[in-house]
């Protein structure tokens, strides 16, 4: 086997570049994945913040409270 069939320190250095730009990319792609996963939670915890504060406002509000009581009223009334 000759030594001419081996490539060259260049094209070595090349392939070796060549492959760290792509495990960057990809470990790029998995910094993505992760924030994706974090953004989630957190608009998962908003959503949740949010109906709870939501429900607490409608079941505080006296408007709504007397509507609720007159609805209930009506529908449980006498049968």
């Amino acid at each position: 086997m000759s030594d001419e069939s081996a490539p060259s320190p260049e094209a070595r250095a090349a392939a070796f570049r060549h492959l760290a730009h792509r495990a960057r990319a990809q470990a790029a792609m998995f910094d993505v994945a992760a924030e994706c996963v974090l953004a989630q939670a957190s608009a998962e915890a908003f959503i949740k913040a949010y109906r709870a504060s939501e429900a607490k406002e409608v079941a505080e509000h006296p408007d709504l409270v007397e509507l609720n009581l007159q609805l209930d009223g009506y529908y449980d009334g006498p049968q």
